[in-house]
Order: structure tokens, then C-alpha cells, then sequence
């Protein structure tokens, strides 16, 4: 690390995240024969002092400092997230006390002085044992596991042993019987909490009599060796940091896609403990740090000529309370094309990063050709006779897409619409797949700790390492020509890839001036070897084999096992295929288009009892989308396209599609997408193919749908239960009975024995199905007997009564429609934030059923107020409440007086974990406890004579039974959608 100036360009910054550890504190415990045990700490035992208070506000004032204009005045524009420590919560306070004070509109009372120097802001929080994001006690039998065999190894062993003179004169002074590093970094932090207290207690006459400056450095050195032991396991750096570093690159992903000028979350801000931070810098840097009070890593995003760069910081918080800016140096993160000066790292790259490009796209087509004449006939013609699975990662995909495409060009009735050109060439295929996170058979990258640790040993092996070593020269030269420092097989893995695709692409780029000089061909051949050998090294156990591809070879065997016991007449499927009404609008002011969209037409799902045609051939099996069907999601996609013109360009890259992983939404997603985005320009991806000026492949994702709450009806107790009881419910059955006559002739003409509302409706869609098909069947005898118009009217007003029953209650609008609803919510405030002119997705297209349309068109509802500017945002506390709070909390000073003491030990405070929740909290208590005494953190401070910063404990609101009446409780929800549908006259 090296000393910077304190000066920040703000002119190409984007984004910036703070892992912060708290402000000086009281002891956590104390060491037997302590002399300060039974003092009184009126703070409380591992709690922030004033020093601490000061020194976290000192610390927001350095950022206001450091960022200075950039970040605006808005309070809105930092999002802070604490541990549940209360020396934590406090510290956050602190901070975005001396990072925003008060101006303009946000002084929320302009007649109360406080007002004009704080104002309440959110801190969220989670309980300390599932916060793993923050908290190192979080429960997690693994990497306490690690941290027991690390605290106890030899090595630590080895360390007291290296020590046992000093650690033996210890002993015998205090005592004791000091025998582990963790025991006397714990002595060392106890001594230090009472020797920097305020006033600082006088050291005890054993430390006196060994030195105190010598011997706090030297148990300051047991401290470090514990952070050393502590950190240094790579599995509990992943589990310990892996989630915090996840969550930061995620911050810097999205802004990426944000405009410099807009009022999104400018500032994460996290407030954890020393080891978590410490956790952290080992995970990047792979160095021990122990943190200081109030020290922080700080990750900078910067915009500069177009290119993101990240600027990581250790904010090191001295004594005096100013920071000490150091460079974080980053050896252990993966290579970059950046790190090595790659001349193409600033190029267009318009198909994306890791993107199927042209070429790929025309291999894949011609993979699907030869496939084809491979097995010719046997596969027959129809599209049913083909499964298809992939990763879920956009190439994949697209790449399937392309196979199946060249291995089925419809014919005949797959023709499914004669005078489109596309339909001869192309149909819409069904691919399934499943999120990368727990896609164990085709994802590589799916969690599994066993199987990376496993080959993360391998690749840094000493095998790894002496292979490389064999290749110094080579390696030598590389590195001189490049000014790069690869050492590992990893980087040279990664180098051949990204060389390989840069020379491969359409059109080639140049070989590096580098690559010239050490020949082409020698240096493509060496770094094939490189990743050869990481490859091997990376899949050789057989533990990883097993856990990597085991899952995929099981599926195959179980695929040809139900081949062997089916009849060879059934229509089985034979192949396995993996592989990784609108006019023209003004587009002038359009953001984002979003659209959640039913099927096409389809097949029946089932039949009735005496159906003339359920023993009929139905080529595109059952609850599948007809060629009518993708003639009108085609069209659909036509009539987009006409609708948005030119506003949705020509590139793929600017429609995001989700699809519910039925064969029918799936097949309906790209065809609308087919109508949308037919290939111009550089996205023809075959010159002379025909097909490639007519289509494109283009990703669509899905989840398997027994765990889709977004566009299936996976099973959900609570609402299947509200359901069971509605279309059982007296109003049900009173519809039915309302219709009886025409029920009964029904059953009568059918020999069925219809008796629910479900059922009738279920008769509905299946006539409607059969009518419409393609050809339409003729309407059966018992229906022209009845009149086919006038009993399809009929039996349509039961399937909208069965519609109507599903929908009504809204706890089920909530359950099946609310996770919807919030993602496009989300969806729309992303899109504020961005700029108008960026490659940004301009269109979520999410294709499901007639169902979901109903629960999501159900509970929608207009406002003439909601396109106002909200500046406290939705549901935010505003001045006038505010103010009332902050009175509430001085009228409960009045009531209670001297009672209450000044000591704001003598309150805890527990809130919902909405914004509006924990501002009022704070502003209560600041209206309650105006600091006195010993409690005035800043003598010279203003604001520390009518504030204090205090904590407040949340807990997410999901599982907050005692404050939030939005915790997950069916019960409690059913019997509130009851209460509020009795009659206006019995409320009270």
C-alpha cells in the first residue's frame, strides 16, 4: 500500500461503497483479576464511546469532505446497511450525521435548531445470526469449523510456544493461565479499550511493572497472529467475504448502467466489525490487516473515457481521527484484459462480453444441419421429438436455439403460416433451463464449496506450480513484452481464451505487437497447453468428476432406461439435446417498455368425458402452442415492432425475455421476439443462409416452474387452501345452482356429471380449443344440439366466473401477482436512472399464462397523484411526521422527567423495518434524550450538545411477527381478508 493524496476526481465518479468498521468502544470482557471488572461503564460493556462517536462523525465529514458536491443533499442518495451490534448501528448514525446536513427542504423543522444539523436516515440491519453479509457470528457450522482447526493448529501452538517466556511472566503477574492466541489477543484488546478510555483508566500494576508500552506491542503481535490464523483459510474467506463482495460487485454491475446526473443510491455504506473488514482486504489483497476504530476499505467506480474502472482504498483511521488514504493492491483478483494492456479492451464489442457471436451462431446452425442428415428420417418432422436443456447463460441458449433450428426446418403442418417466409424456415422450439446458482448439470459455476475448494487445491498445486515453472523462459518473455506479472495457470488459462476469441472473431483482429514478436503460432500453441493443463488439473479427482458431472451422466442413464421400458410405438422423444393490436405510438418520450404477455393459441389440456376427440392424433401434443398460435405471437411481435419503430433499434441486446417454463410460453417468447428483432445490419450472422436474415437467436430465461413464483402457480399452501375454499364456497355452488337447467342438459347430452364451477369451465377451454384448432374440429353432436354460439356463451361466463373466484381475495393477489408486480416496480425505477441513450435493456418481455394476466390485471389500481415527484420517496417520513415524532419524544421527556435519567442506556428501541419506522425511532429518541453530562460526545460540536447517536434493532420484515403485520402469516392474512370484506355497517 502506498499514501495517495486526499483529493478525489468526482467528475468520472460513479459509485461509491464503504465497509467501515465502528468507533472506539468499551470492553467486550474483562481478565480475571481485572481492576476495572466492577467499574462502572455507563455505557455498557462493547459499547461506542463519546471518542467513538466523534471519531465516526469526524469520519462522515471526511467524506463530505472528500466527495464533496458529488453527493448532493439529498439524504436519498446513500443507502446504509449495519450489523445489529449496537455499536454499529450508533457508528452508522454518526457517520451519515457528518456526511448530510441538513439543507434546503430536508431541514424538517425550520424553528428547531437540531433540525438544521441532523436529520433521521435509515440504517437497515439483519439479527446477527443470519447475517452473513456483516457478521462473522453468523451461523455457519463450516467456518466455525475452519476457525476452531485454525486457532488450535500447530502453527498457533508453534507461536505460543516461540513466546512462552513473555507469555509465563504474564501469568504469574495476573494470575492467570493465558494459553491460546485467541486468549491473549483478547487481553490485548481489553487492555486497550481501558487504557483509551474516556477519561483512560491507569494500567494495572502487573502492566507497570513489564513495561506497558513494550508489552501492549507485544501482545498487540498475538492479536495480528490471531487475524493471521484466522483469515487465512480460502474456503472461510469465501464463506466469511463471498457474500459482502458478491453484494458489491452487484452495486457496481447496476450502476454501470446508470447516468452520472441522476438521484439513484450514490453511496453504500456498511458498518461491520474489525474482523470483517479484515476478512475482506485478506480476500483481495492477501495481507493481515487488523483494522483500526473507524477504518474502512472504500471501493470507487469510476467513468473515465468511457471505460469502468474500480479504485479500492483502506481508509485508515489514526488516532488523531483522520483518515490515512492508501492504494489496496489487488493481486489475487482474476486477470483482466485491462492488466495487460489488451489492445481490444476499449473496442465495440456489440454482441456483448462472453457473447455468442456470428461465427457461433452459424456453427451452431451448421452443428443442427449435420445432425439432421446424420439421422435423417428417423427423426421425422416433428419438433416434439427433441428435448432440449441448456445453462442458462445467453450463449448457451442461443446456441441451442441455433441447433435446433438447423436440425428442424418445419414441414408441412409445421409450416405455421404459408406466406410468411420464416415459417419454412424457422419454428419457435421449447429449451429448458434453470438458474446457473443451482444448475448442478450443466453449470459448472453452481454452488458447491466441496467441489471448488477441491479444485482451487489443484490448480495452485505444487504440480500447478512446477509446470509453470518448466515453462520460464516462455513465461520470461511474456511477462517482459506485456509488462504483465502472470504467474498463475489460472491467468494464461484465461490469457488463450481471450486471444483465442480476439483472433477468431468476425472479423479478426490483428495479433498483439506482443504476440508478433514471440510468433503467433508458438504463443497460441503454449497457452493451449496452459489451459489444457488447467483443465486436467481442475477435473482430475474423481470427487470433483463425481460432483461436477455426476448429476448429468445420471440423467442421461434415466433417459435411456424409460427409452428401454417404453413401447417403441409410443411417442417418445428420442433425442437429448444439452448445450452449454397497437398502431404507431410516439416514441419520442418513451423509457421502457414492459410487457407480461399470455401464449399463443393452444391445444386442449384435457378432455371430457365422451369427447369425439380425445383419441385423435394431436401432432403437437397436449396444452401446446398450435401453428395459429405462433402465427399470432409472430404477428404480435410485428405489431411491437411497428408500435415502437426505430426506438427499439436493431441490436437484440436491448430486450430481456422471461418466459414460465411451459413449452407453450416458451415457444410464444421467441416468437414474439422473432416479430420483433429480425436480423439487420452486423446481426445477419450468415450471409448466404437464408434463415440468418430472417431470425436470430435470442435468449430467453426461465425457472423450472414448481419454484417460479414470477409466472407459474408453483405450490403455495396458503394461497392453494384460499383457493380450495373460494371455489367451494356457497357463492360457488349458488352459481351453479343459479344455472341448473342448463347444467343439466349438459350432463344429460354428455353422460358427464359436471357439478363445479371448475369443471364447466374446464369444458369451455377445452371446446374453445378443439373449435379453433388448425384445421377446426367439427362441434359434437350434443353441442349443436344445445346451439354452438349460445352454449359457448354460456359456458364462457362459468370460465370467467371461475376466474373471478381464483382472483378475489388479495392475499392471493399478493401471492401469485405481488412478486410480479415488484420486478417490474424495480424494473421502472432502474430505468429512471438511466440514460437515455445507452445500450441499456429497453424492454422486459415476460410471456405466462392467462391466469397470472388476471391476478396481475386484478390488483393494479390508478392514483392521479402517482406520476408526482415524491421527494421523501414512497412511503417516507416527511417533515410534518418528522416533527411530530421528534415533539412525541419531548412530551415523553416532560411526562417522565428525572425518572428517565439522562443515561440513553436506559431505553431500547425495536422498529419495523420500513424507512418511515426507523426515522421516527430516531427522531422519538432525539426529542427524549437531549445529550448531557457525559453523554456531550464533542464538547466543541454543536450538534453533539442536541444529539446522540443510539441504537435501534430491526429485523427484516419478512420475520418480523412483533411489528410488522406484513410478516409472512397465512393465517393472520386469511382472517384479515375476511374482516375487511364484512359489510361497512360492522366495522367499528
Amino acid at each position: 500500500m502506498a499514501t495517495i493524496h486526499y483529493a478525489c476526481n468526482t467528475s468520472t465518479l460513479v459509485l461509491v461503497q464503504i465497509v467501515q468498521r465502528h468507533g472506539d468502544r468499551t470492553p467486550t470482557s474483562f481478565y480475571p483479576g481485572d481492576p476495572y471488572a466492577n467499574d462502572s461503564w455507563p455505557d455498557g460493556l462493547g459499547a461506542l464511546t463519546p471518542k467513538g462517536k466523534h471519531r465516526m462523525y469526524e469520519a462522515g465529514q471526511q467524506f463530505r469532505q472528500r466527495y464533496g458536491q458529488w453527493l448532493g443533499v439529498t439524504p436519498k442518495t446513500i443507502y446504509q446497511r449495519s450489523a445489529a451490534y449496537d455499536r454499529c448501528l450508533e457508528s452508522a448514525y454518526a457517520v451519515s450525521a457528518g456526511m448530510y446536513r441538513p439543507e434546503g427542504r430536508w431541514v424538517w423543522d425550520k424553528q428547531l435548531e437540531l433540525a438544521h444539523l441532523w436529520q433521521p436516515m435509515a440504517v437497515q440491519t439483519v439479527p446477527s445470526a443470519i447475517d452473513a453479509l456483516l457478521e462473522v457470528s453468523a451461523t455457519c457450522p463450516t467456518a466455525n469449523n475452519i476457525q476452531d482447526q485454525d486457532l488450535n493448529s500447530a502453527n498457533a501452538t508453534a507461536y505460543i510456544a516461540q513466546h512462552q517466556k513473555f507469555v509465563n511472566q504474564i501469568n504469574n503477574l495476573t494470575g492467570n493461565n493465558f494459553t491460546t492466541v485467541d486468549q491473549l489477543a483478547s487481553l490485548y484488546d481489553t487492555l486497550y479499550c481501558e487504557l483509551n478510555y474516556d477519561p483512560p483508566k491507569a494500567p494495572p500494576a502487573w502492566l507497570r511493572a513489564m513495561g506497558v508500552n513494550q508489552t501492549m506491542a507485544q501482545l498487540r503481535a498475538f492479536e495480528y497472529e490471531e487475524y493471521e490464523l484466522e483469515t487465512d483459510s480460502v474456503l472461510a474467506q469465501r464463506l466469511r467475504a463471498g457474500p459482502l463482495i458478491g453484494v458489491l460487485i452487484a452495486n457496481m454491475q447496476n450502476a454501470t448502467t446508470m447516468s452520472p446526473d441522476n438521484t439513484m443510491v450514490k453511496v453504500y455504506h456498511y458498518l461491520t466489525h474489525d474482523i470483517n473488514v479484515a476478512f475482506v482486504y485478506r480476500t483481495l489483497n492477501d495481507q493481515v490487516v487488523v483494522p483500526s476504530y473507524g477504518s474502512a476499505l472504500v471501493f470507487e467506480l469510476h467513468n473515465i473515457d468511457g471505460n469502468y474502472i474500480v479504485k479500492v482504498f483502506y481508509a485508515n483511521n489514526t488516532n488523531g481521527g483522520q483518515f490515512e488514504w492508501l492504494i489496496v493492491e489487488l493481486p489475487t483478483c482474476q486477470v483482466s484484459n485491462e492488466t495487460i494492456g489488451d489492445s481490444y479492451a476499449n473496442d465495440s464489442w456489440p454482441d456483448g462480453l462472453g457473447a455468442l457471436t456470428t461465427k457461433g451462431k452459424h456453427r451452431m446452425y451448421e452443428t443442427g444441419r449435420q445432425l439432421r442428415h446424420r439421422y435423417g428420417q428417423w427423426l421425422g418432422v416433428s419438433p416434439k421429438t427433441i428435448y432440449q436443456r441448456s445453462a442458462a447463460d445467453d450463449r448457451c441458449l442461443e446456441s441451442a436455439y441455433a441447433v435446433s433450428a438447423g436440425m428442424y426446418r418445419p414441414e408441412g403442418r409445421w409450416v405455421w403460416d404459408q406466406p410468411v417466409g420464416l415459417a419454412h424456415l424457422w419454428q419457435p422450439m421449447a429449451v429448458h433451463t434453470v438458474p446457473t446458482a443451482i444448475d448442478a448439470l450443466l453449470s459448472y459455476t453452481s454452488t458447491c464449496p466441496v467441489a471448488d475448494q477441491i479444485a482451487n487445491d489443484q490448480v495452485t498445486s505444487n504440480a500447478a506450480a512446477a509446470y509453470i515453472n518448466g515453462h520460464g523462459a516462455f513465461i520470461n518473455q511474456f511477462n517482459t513484452l506485456t509488462g504483465a506479472n502472470f504467474t498463475t495457470l489460472f491467468q494464461y488459462r484465461t490469457l488463450y481464451y481471450t486471444i483465442y476469441e480476439e483472433l477468431n472473431y468476425l472479423p479478426p483482429k490483428p495479433a498483439p505487437h506482443w504476440m508478433r514478436i514471440m510468433g503467433v503460432e508458438r504463443t497460441i500453441n503454449q497457452l493451449a497447453q496452459f489451459a489444457a493443463k488447467y483443465s486436467y488439473l481442475w477435473s482430475q479427482p474423481p470427487i470433483v468428476q463425481r460432483l461436477r458431472a455426476g448429476p448429468l451422466i445420471g440423467q442421461i442413464i434415466e433417459r435411456m432406461r424409460n427409452v428401454l421400458v417404453n413401447d417403441i410405438h409410443n411417442d417418445n422423444i428420442k433425442n437429448m439435446h444439452f448445450t452449454d393490436s397497437t398502431g404507431t405510438y410516439d416514441t419520442s418520450t418513451l423509457i421502457l417498455v414492459q410487457i407480461v404477455q399470455r401464449h399463443g393459441d393452444r391445444t386442449p389440456l384435457q378432455f371430457y368425458h365422451g369427447d369425439p376427440y380425445a383419441n385423435d392424433s394431436w401432432p403437437d401434443g397436449l396444452g401446446e402452442l398450435t401453428p395459429q398460435g405462433k402465427h399470432r405471437m409472430y404477428e404480435t411481435g410485428r405489431q411491437l415492432r411497428h408500435r415502437y419503430g426505430q426506438w427499439l433499434g436493431v441490436s437484440p441486446k436491448t430486450i430481456y425475455q422471461r418466459s414460465a417454463a411451459t413449452n407453450r410460453c416458451l415457444e410464444s417468447a421467441y416468437a414474439v421476439s422473432a416479430g420483433m428483432y429480425r436480423p439487420e445490419g452486423r446481426w445477419v450472422w450468415d450471409r448466404p443462409l437464408e434463415l440468418a436474415h430472417l431470425w436470430q437467436p435470442m435468449a430467453v430465461q426461465t425457472v423450472p416452474s414448481d419454484i417460479d413464483p414470477l409466472l407459474e402457480v408453483p405450490t403455495c399452501p396458503a394461497a392453494d387452501n384460499i383457493y380450495n375454499q373460494q371455489v367451494n364456497s356457497p357463492a360457488a355452488t349458488g352459481y351453479v345452482t343459479e344455472h341448473r337447467v342448463f347444467v343439466n342438459e349438459i350432463n344429460k347430452l354428455t353422460g358427464a356429471n359436471f357439478t363445479t364451477v371448475g369443471q364447466l369451465a374446464g369444458l369451455y377451454d377445452t371446446l374453445y380449443c378443439e373449435l379453433n384448432y388448425d384445421p377446426p374440429k367439427p362441434p359434437p353432436a350434443w353441442l349443436r344440439a344445445m346451439g354452438v354460439n349460445q352454449t359457448m356463451a354460456q359456458l364462457r361466463a362459468f370460465l370467467h366466473e371461475n376466474f373471478y373466484l381464483y382472483t378475489n381475495t388479495v392475499l392471493v393477489q399478493r401471492l401469485r401477482a405481488g412478486p410480479l408486480i415488484g420486478v417490474l416496480i424495480d424494473n421502472m425505477q432502474n430505468a429512471i436512472a438511466m440514460a437515455a441513450n445507452s445500450t441499456r435493456v429497453k424492454v422486459y418481455h415476460y410471456l405466462t399464462h392467462d391466469l397470472n394476466i388476471s391476478f396481475v390485471y386484478r390488483i393494479l389500481n390508478g392514483d392521479p397523484y402517482a406520476n408526482d415527484s415524491w421527494q421523501d420517496g414512497l412511503g417516507g417520513l416527511t417533515p410534518k411526521g418528522k416533527h411530530r415524532m421528534y415533539e412525541a419524544g419531548r412530551q415523553l421527556r416532560h411526562r417522565y422527567g428525572q425518572w428517565l435519567g439522562v443515561s440513553p442506556k436506559t431505553i431500547y428501541q425495536r422498529s419495523a423495518a420500513t424507512n418511515r419506522c426507523l426515522e421516527s425511532a430516531y427522531a422519538v429518541f432525539a426529542g427524549m434524550y437531549r445529550p448531557e453530562g457525559r453523554w456531550v460526545w464533542d464538547r466543541p460540536l454543536k450538534l453533539a450538545h442536541l444529539w446522540q447517536p443510539m441504537a435501534v434493532q430491526t429485523v427484516p420484515t419478512a420475520i418480523d411477527a412483533l411489528l410488522d403485520v406484513s410478516a409472512t402469516c397465512p393465517t393472520a392474512s386469511a382472517i384479515e381478508t375476511q374482516t375487511t370484506s364484512l359489510p361497512a355497517a360492522n366495522a367499528y
